[in-house]
């Protein structure tokens, strides 16, 4: 039972002290899926012990992360408790945003090392080929190795920009971005046809990259001259990128959001990564399932429409 809260209680819970004195604070503090936690906190203090952890509260405004400091108190009619509530839920995000960009450092540089130096190697093996016999066929070679090597840098760059952050986001119309989109990708005489999807809440310049990457992997994997559709689904949640080709199976369909993931020689294995990356940006989801036409359909759900 509460005996008393001070000012800075009230301002960072948000409930008044006439609320609180002389109830459970657990009642109002305490998640459910917390309660186990804080049953054994509670009969800690009750031993007697000192504690010191970090814990997950209920304030008027939402959950937030504390490190919480409890202190018994002896008194003649038992054991009470003195607890300090220090909010870290800032510091606790900054923290996890610095372990999610070492993250993708890390994978940048092992990428950089790795999937950069098998098309440098093609290119020093032919460039060398030309100067023994000046067979001038291997230069064909090289200029694809470096064609490449500018995909790799570009997907590269792209998943090593800040992945969880959007600029403003706006209601674009979705017909046109996609467009816009198929203007910017390498689609091999591919055909697009946009179905009215409407309006998305979005950052237009990732939701381009978002498509372009979408429509790049349909061109490359979904056979000569593919049919790709944009539509929005019956229930008008989000909207969806499918083609006509031979679609993903079943037991690939998680790994392909996976860097580095292809099945493609001539592929980087980041450009579904990217998509996922700026999808989760955005707060939304995506997924591949099979398509009606067979192929594969990319689901983006969670968008806000209009």
């Amino acid at each position: 039972m509460v005996l008393a809260v001070n000012d800075a209680f009230e301002e960072v819970f948000g409930y008044p002290a006439e609320e609180i004195v002389g109830e459970s604070l657990d009642d109002y503090i305490v998640p459910p899926d917390r309660q186990a936690e804080a049953d054994d906190l509670n009969e800690n203090v009750a031993d007697g012990q000192l504690l010191e952890a970090e814990v997950r509260r209920m304030t008027a405004d939402g959950i937030r992360t504390f490190m919480l400091r409890d202190a018994p108190i002896d008194s003649t009619d038992g054991v009470r408790g003195f607890a300090i509530y220090a909010d870290i839920t800032d510091r606790v995000e900054r923290e996890r945003e610095l372990q999610r960009q070492n993250e993708r450092l890390e994978e940048f540089a092992s990428a950089v090392s790795h999937d950069l130096r098998s098309p440098l190697s093609v290119a020093r093996g032919r460039l060398q080929l030309v100067k023994e016999t000046g067979d001038e066929d291997s230069l064909e070679a090289i200029a694809e190795a470096h064609e490449r090597m500018d995909a790799l840098i570009d997907d590269l760059l792209t998943l090593a920009r800040q992945g969880q952050v959007v600029g403003e986001t706006m209601a674009v119309d979705l017909e046109r971005i996609a467009h816009d989109a198929w203007g910017t990708a390498d689609t091999y005489g591919a055909d697009l046809a946009v179905d009215d999807p409407g309006t998305v809440e979005a950052d237009p310049d990732r939701l381009v990259q978002l498509l372009t990457n979408l429509f790049r992997n349909a061109a490359e994997h979904a056979g000569e001259q593919p049919q790709v559709e944009v539509g929005a689904p019956a229930d008008d949640d989000g909207f969806y990128v499918a083609d006509d080709g031979p679609g993903i199976p079943a037991d690939q369909r998680e790994q392909v959001f996976e860097r580095g993931y292809t099945t493609d020689h001539d592929g980087t294995g980041f450009g579904l990564a990217i998509v996922e990356e700026i999808a989760h940006a955005h707060g939304w989801e995506v997924r591949v399932v099979e398509g009606d036409a067979g192929g594969a359909r990319f689901e983006i759900t969670g968008v806000e429409m209009g």
